[in-house]
């Protein structure tokens, strides 16, 4: 009932993935107001894991509310990449901001020699390019690979004015509303192309349309159904008497 009326449901509001959304609104809001009072509030009470989001409320008392929304962090920063402007809260190797998955991921032979792990995008950009400095020299098999790393980094085209921020990569894209945050968690599993809009479009009585809608799932209260579900009215004819 909660699917989509495009899915052959009725479209109902799930109120679960609807609180859910919401929760992933303020962690939006956390991220792109980093200097109103309430997030600075937030920042100061619990610490914070980077430039994105504070650290995990933890504490058994008094952190309830907070809590509930921090844990869906991971879910967020699965749908989303940063969009680099000046490049001071990204950072380098361990968010992402060069496609689906952050630089530490990619390239975790090249994160392990790299002298600066904690630097931001901006801090390791410069006019002359990447500063990128290693604890070691490179032996002959790992030319190759550093040579794939710095090919992965040209598409960046510099820095520019305006501070990074989030980008919501689902319907909607760039920024995120509840409306899309619910069709995330409600997306439904790709089924036969039936047209279920019909139903509900065709100009007819809507007890009609209910009734078309029950058919169409097999689920009108005939015998039959009624038998499947153990509830037995009937168990022989009216007419003829024979059992059913």
């Amino acid at each position: 009932m909660i699917t989509g009326k495009k899915q052959g449901g009725l479209g109902i509001k799930n109120l679960k993935n609807q609180s859910k959304a919401l929760k992933l609104k303020w962690l939006w809001r956390y991220a792109h107001e980093p200097y109103s009072l309430w997030s600075k509030v937030i920042k100061l009470k619990y610490g914070e894991m980077d430039s994105w989001v504070t650290k995990e409320a933890t504490n058994p008392y008094g952190v309830t509310v907070w809590r509930s929304i921090r844990n869906w962090w991971p879910f967020l920063r699965n749908h989303t990449t940063i969009t680099v402007h000046n490049g001071v809260r990204t950072q380098f190797w361990k968010d992402r901001w060069l496609g689906n998955q952050n630089l530490s991921e990619i390239f975790p032979d090249i994160f392990d020699l790299a002298l600066h792990k904690d630097r931001t995008v901006a801090e390791m950009w410069s006019p002359q390019g990447w500063d990128l400095s290693l604890r070691r020299n490179l032996n002959d098999w790992e030319v190759c690979r550093l040579v794939e790393f710095f090919k992965r980094l040209e598409s960046f085209q510099g820095l520019k004015e305006g501070e990074d921020c989030l980008w919501w990569t689902e319907p909607n894209k760039g920024r995120y509303k509840v409306s899309s945050g619910y069709k995330v968690m409600n997306r439904a599993p790709l089924t036969l192309n039936w047209p279920w809009r019909q139903i509900w479009k065709t100009k007819i009585p809507l007890k009609v349309a209910c009734f078309t809608w029950l058919l169409s799932k097999e689920a009108v209260l005939t015998h039959e159904n009624l038998r499947k579900r153990n509830n037995i009215l009937v168990t022989h004819c009216c007419l003829c008497g024979e059992a059913a």
